[in-house]
């Protein structure tokens, strides 16, 4: 009778496991129509697994029913719906060359020249970052709505432990908090990580990598100039040079992740493919 028992419950468990709820773009759709701010939607993907069509078609058809670039972004950055013909197997985690899409092409450089922001002047992100009630710590966490590279930005406030950006598209302010500890910066120098005076050229990058870059997504293959201007720089109390091959962000505050590089390349990371 036990072993009945534990058959049956584990058959309840496998049933209940394929009925978990995911989001998927008819979803997302009709929450948008429903009237339910970005802010919301945004909200809800981070607690649901995901399963969007993300391919050519299933884009456009989300722009054209009026879906937000910010959603779309997120959608790229969380989807697990990918097939195996295009899906990278997971990471072995050994130090032998990259495994993902990516990893055996060429690469360009992308870097863009640093500049020091001053109030008044108008620039480029040169990073992806993420900001939660229009405030991001220079810790750098990786949860919230990304703020994508070559937005372009004004700086209205300068002070001894934040700056302030607006951006112009749409006029949102959202303050950098700057902790020097976590940072390395003052927050003057800490500008020159965020700020260009030039766009990044990503039109020089895979279609693919392009969009991961905008949605502040990390990939197996990435240099490490790609993975800043995805990902921003790694706070410098535990990875004190981005010289060094293995780099720690945090996800949230009680989450890291550490990415491993060899020759250049991101060989590891969890939750990267």
């Amino acid at each position: 009778m036990k072993l009945r028992s534990i058959i049956t419950l584990c058959a309840t468990f496998g049933l209940l496991a394929q009925h978990i709820h995911a989001l998927n773009n008819d979803e997302l759709i009709k929450l948008n129509n429903a009237g339910l701010g970005e802010e919301t939607i945004l909200l809800k993907m981070d607690q649901e697994k995901a399963e969007y069509d993300l391919s050519t078609d299933g884009l456009i058809a989300l722009k054209e029913a009026g879906i937000s670039d910010a959603i779309v972004k997120k959608a790229l950055m969380l989807n697990t719906n990918v097939t195996p013909s295009t899906a990278p197997a997971p990471s072995s985690y050994t130090t032998s060359r990259p495994t993902g899409e990516f990893s055996t092409m060429e690469l360009p450089s992308i870097a863009v020249p640093k500049v020091r922001g001053e109030v008044g002047g108008k620039y480029f992100t040169r990073v992806s970052f993420f900001q939660e009630k229009n405030k991001h710590s220079a810790t750098n966490y990786g949860r919230g709505i990304v703020v994508p590279v070559n937005t372009e930005v004004e700086v209205v406030a300068l002070k001894k432990k934040l700056f302030t950006l607006r951006i112009i598209e749409t006029g949102q302010e959202i303050s950098i908090i700057n902790i020097p500890n976590f940072t390395g910066h003052t927050t003057e120098s800490l500008t020159e990580n965020y700020l260009s005076s030039e766009k990044t050229p990503l039109e020089k990058l895979p279609e693919g990598l392009r969009a991961s870059v905008l949605a502040g997504q990390l990939r197996l293959g990435m240099t490490k100039e790609i993975a800043i201007a995805a990902r921003g720089y790694p706070p410098v109390h535990v990875t004190p040079s981005t010289d060094g091959d293995r780099w720690v962000y945090w996800s949230n505050r009680f989450a890291q992740q550490t990415v491993v590089f060899s020759d250049d390349r991101i060989t590891e990371g969890r939750g990267i493919y």
